[in-house]
């Protein structure tokens, strides 16, 4: 199975890695595509993990555990089974996706309606706290408030920049 898994791989490491993850699961098969067995894979986990991965995948590549809870509506939702699975790994006190492809794969396994869903309470999150980062989840969600939110974000971002101006010039 290693010796398949090195040649379907086809000197692509992440590939390799995510082949030989599927073989240690008893996949039978050696799937098309990267995506393919990140998708598997995310098929695997119990509802819980797989609903918390795609919400993290709604965040970005870079994921905090505070916004992630939030998203799940789960104040006591622990990131370790990610961890374990090699789906994500701690980045101080976040989180990453292990590599740009898994958290693609995992963003496109999203129904439409979910992922609005999810960039909606994303943007609830990030009010008050990144308002360009709130604009950009309410236009992922759709929603016809962005263009308001990107121009109150941007205002944020001028009046900070004065600020600091200012306090150089002191």
């Amino acid at each position: 199975m290693a010796a398949s898994c090195i040649r379907r791989a086809e000197g692509n490491p992440l590939f390799l890695d995510q082949l030989l993850r599927g073989a240690e699961a008893g996949a039978d098969e050696l799937p098309g595509t990267p995506q393919s067995i990140v998708l598997a894979r995310l098929d695997r986990f119990c509802a819980a993990d797989r609903q918390a991965l795609q919400a993290a995948a709604v965040l970005g590549q870079r994921f905090s555990p505070a916004a992630l809870r939030h998203l799940i509506e789960d104040p006591a939702y622990a990131c370790e089974r990610l961890v374990q699975a090699a789906m994500a790994r701690p980045a101080g006190e976040d989180f990453l996706f292990m590599h740009a492809l898994i958290h693609e794969a995992v963003y496109a396994s999203l129904l439409k309606s979910r992922r609005q869903n999810l960039h909606r309470r994303a943007a609830a999150w990030h009010k008050g706290r990144a308002p360009a980062l709130m604009a950009e989840h309410l236009d992922a969600a759709g929603d016809p408030s962005a263009p308001e939110a990107y121009a109150g974000g941007r205002r944020a971002v001028a009046r900070k920049a004065y600020a600091m101006h200012q306090a150089i010039s002191s």
